[in-house]
């Protein structure tokens, strides 16, 4: 599923933040808005909740490298994304809109994806 030529803007704000993060010892939170900031123009496409909340969550919840573990998150993004990586590790060829139904069909909720998987496509190379 990787791209990481045409990332998309959430998987480049993922990216930049974890690496603020880890540079900067930002906190989750500080270091999505920051990277959104820099990387995105549109406001209602820089406050989404959804690939925010997946971001801080996998910080969160110590599945990144070189980031703590606080706690395990209880947001709804963040449990899509936990099991999407399950699903992409055992398919790393899978197609995002293949992986979004089996996301869908485990949970049943949100039809399309909001973001979640871009966030997933800019952490890959960090997660444990």
């Amino acid at each position: 599923m990787p791209n990481r030529e045409n990332a998309n803007q959430y998987a480049r704000v993922a990216k930049l933040a974890y690496q603020l993060i880890v540079k900067n010892k930002l906190t989750a939170k500080e270091a999505w808005n920051k990277a959104a900031e820099e990387e995105i123009d549109n406001l209602s496409s820089r406050v989404k909740i959804c690939p925010r909340e997946t971001f801080i969550g996998l910080c969160d919840s110590g599945k990144l490298k070189n980031i703590s573990k606080k706690e395990i998150s209880k947001s709804r993004n963040y449990d899509y994304a936990v099991y999407a990586i399950s699903v992409w590790e055992k398919d790393e060829f899978i197609l995002k809109n293949d992986l979004w139904k089996k996301v869908y069909s485990h949970f049943g909720f949100a039809k399309n994806h909001q973001g979640q998987l871009d966030v997933l496509e800019g952490l890959w190379e960090y997660l444990k």
